[in-house]
């Protein structure tokens, strides 16, 4: 293998290292593809790094995940329903 190939494959090992790292609950095969677009923007830098950044694109707050199913973020228990909010077909809806 040439020596080109090597080091890419050393950047997709580590940067898929580090994104398992960060979110464990990932497989490898969801990240190869981004780590192949990446490497060839971003393929001299750290792989740690990119991976952290990636990771933390916008610092929005995580979509809260309820036993499974998608809630809105205003779901919490107690909160009161806001206007166009409503319950439909077991779902919450706003449309």
């Amino acid at each position: 293998m040439s020596k080109m190939k090597v080091l890419r494959q050393d950047w997709f090992d580590r940067y898929v290292a580090a994104m398992l790292e960060i979110e464990p609950r990932l497989a490898a095969d969801d990240i190869w593809d981004e780590a192949w677009e990446l490497y060839e923007s971003r393929g001299h830098e750290d792989p740690a790094a990119v991976a952290q950044e990636v990771a933390r694109v916008d610092e929005a707050p995580q979509e809260e995940l309820v036993l499974g199913v998608n809630t809105p973020a205003w779901m919490t228990p107690g909160a009161t329903v806001p206007p166009g909010w409503r319950f439909e077909d077991g779902r919450w809806r706003n449309d």
